[in-house]
């Protein structure tokens, strides 16, 4: 009766080591994933924020279909602006289409620094956001082009006229006007900004 006993205390034991092990994966399991969900969605959130210049807000997160929605609020000198977002567990793809990298973010801030030393020097590129020459030379420039920009359409019309804006995209620069689409080199020479690459 004793090898009877020892043999059923051996498969309780069996058993509550393996209801352990299970309980213990899932908390672990439960773990890793709030992890990588942290890490995503600061991912993305940081991303919104060197894009839109702007405070943005986390609202909630829920994981559907093996990815995460995200619902972000921008909060800008316009009011506050809600976007729904789904973003891949690693951080690295959301369905606006951005593809997160490393070098996506560097990038980005590369951009910036340089859109923000051309507006530093004073430089302005008066165009119209409906004809493609203009929209080449601003996507040439990068996402923070509009620091630069001047929109020659509507309530401006009228001012770039005065300033004798008379083709576009026009650059003026050190009260001098250069007409037509210009390379990242020449704005380089020109005001000795300088545009770091990835």
């Amino acid at each position: 009766m004793s090898k009877t006993g020892s043999g059923r205390e051996r498969l309780y034991l069996a058993v509550i080591v393996i209801l352990i092990l299970v309980i213990a994966g899932f908390y672990l399991q439960s773990f890793l994933t709030t992890g990588s969900q942290v890490q995503a969605v600061d991912r993305v959130k940081g991303v919104y924020e060197l894009i839109s210049e702007a405070d943005v807000e986390v609202l909630s997160v829920e994981e559907i279909s093996g990815m995460y929605k995200v619902l972000l609020r921008t909060k800008g000198t316009t009011g506050d602006t809600l976007q729904e977002i789904y973003v891949t567990k690693d951080g690295s793809l959301t369905t606006d289409k951005i593809i997160i990298t490393d070098d996506y973010i560097v990038r980005l801030e590369n951009e910036k620094i340089f859109a923000e030393c051309l507006k530093e020097k004073g430089l302005l590129i008066f165009g119209q956001s409906n004809e493609i020459n203009t929209i080449q030379q601003l996507q040439l420039l990068g996402s923070f082009s509009y620091k630069v920009y001047v929109d020659c359409l509507g309530a401006n019309l009228e001012a770039c006229q005065q300033l004798g804006i008379q083709e576009i995209p026009t650059v003026a620069y050190d009260d001098k006007a250069y007409v037509g689409v210009k390379t990242l080199e020449w704005f380089e020479t020109l005001t000795g900004c300088e545009m770091q690459t990835v």
